[in-house]
C-alpha cells in the first residue's frame, strides 16, 4: 500500500534536486518565510519519515516554485496509474489531477464497481460536477472568465503586429492609435447593429 508521506517526501525531494537546491537552502529560506524547519525535518520529510502540515506544505511549495498539488500527487497524469488519495481509495493519477485542479469531482460513488458502491444516476453526478466546481474554482474578475484570456492574448498579438508594421514604416505610436481608434469606432459592437 503506498504511503501519502512516501509520496510527498519523494516530490519534494525530487522537485528540490531538480532545483539543484540544498536542504540547508530550503531550510533556510523556510525560515525567511517564518516556517522554520531544520535540516533533520527536511530530511525526514524526503524520506517519508514524518508528514507536514497545511502551512508546511504551502511554504515548501513557495520556496521550490511549484504548486501545492505537485508535492501532494504525482510527477505525471497517466490514467493507467494509480494514486491513493485517502485509506483505500485509489484513483488513476489523471483523475487525481483533475480532482485537484478542479476540472471533475471524485466522490465517494468512485470507483463504485470496484468499491461496491452505488454510482449516482448521470444527472446526479452532472450537478455534483458543477457544484463542485462552483465551491472549488476562486473566483475571478470579469476579465478572467474562461474564453477571454485567449482573446485577450490574440489583442496583445495583433497590436504588437500592429507596432511593429508601424515601425517598419516610420510611423508614429500615437498615430498608430489613432488610426486603430478609427478603425475600431467604425465597428459595431453587435453585428445586428448594422444598418
Amino acid at each position: 500500500m503506498e504511503n501519502v508521506n512516501e509520496r510527498v517526501g519523494s516530490n519534494v525531494r525530487t522537485v528540490r534536486t531538480t532545483l539543484q537546491l540544498t536542504l540547508a537552502k530550503v531550510s533556510a529560506a523556510m525560515e525567511a518565510l517564518g516556517v522554520p524547519m531544520s535540516l533533520n525535518t527536511l530530511s525526514k520529510i524526503e524520506r517519508g519519515e514524518r508528514g507536514i502540515d497545511a502551512a508546511e506544505l504551502l511554504a515548501l511549495a513557495f520556496v521550490l516554485a511549484t504548486t501545492p498539488n505537485r508535492l501532494l500527487l504525482s510527477e505525471s497524469a497517466r490514467s493507467s496509474e494509480r494514486i491513493e488519495l485517502a485509506p483505500g481509495v485509489r484513483v488513476p493519477e489523471l483523475v487525481a489531477w483533475d480532482w485537484a485542479e478542479a476540472v471533475s469531482a471524485i466522490g465517494p460513488w468512485f470507483g463504485a464497481a470496484e468499491y461496491g458502491r452505488t454510482m449516482p444516476p448521470e444527472e446526479e453526478l452532472i450537478r455534483i460536477n458543477e457544484g463542485f466546481r462552483l465551491i472549488s474554482v476562486p473566483r475571478r474578475p470579469n476579465y478572467d472568465l474562461p474564453g477571454v484570456a485567449p482573446y485577450l492574448r490574440s489583442v496583445m498579438r495583433l497590436v504588437q503586429m500592429l507596432e511593429d508594421l508601424a515601425a517598419e514604416e516610420g510611423v508614429r505610436r500615437t498615430e498608430l492609435l489613432e488610426m486603430v481608434r478609427q478603425i475600431v469606432s467604425g465597428i459595431p459592437d453587435d453585428p445586428g447593429d448594422e444598418d
